[in-house]
């Protein structure tokens, strides 16, 4: 088998724990031919390489998807650069009284 049939299959294993079986059978019904390299590369790379490489554990992986996925609003990529979130000083960075 190849690294990247390998990164797919362990990929595959891996995103039908996390988010759940159904949650990957409704993303593999969904997917056109617009968007299928796209899961193929999410599926090797995300799923099958950084999720599968040692150094943290499931859980641990899981809270900092979370917490970053949780920063961008609904359909965002990323936060407006003027959002401030509770505890965190203004713009991300710097001093909290700036």
């Amino acid at each position: 088998m190849g690294l990247m049939a390998e990164l797919f299959e362990r990929g595959m294993a891996v995103r039908s724990a996390v988010p759940g079986r159904a949650h990957v059978e409704r993303a593999r019904q969904r997917t056109t031919k617009f968007t299928e390299d796209w899961q193929t590369f999410i599926t090797q790379y995300a799923w099958g390489g950084i999720w599968t490489r040692p150094g943290l554990e499931r859980k641990t992986r899981s809270m900092v998807t979370h917490r970053h996925s949780r920063r961008a609003g609904p359909g965002e990529a990323s936060p407006p650069r003027h959002r401030q979130y509770r505890g965190e000083p203004r713009g991300g960075e710097g001093d909290p009284d700036a």
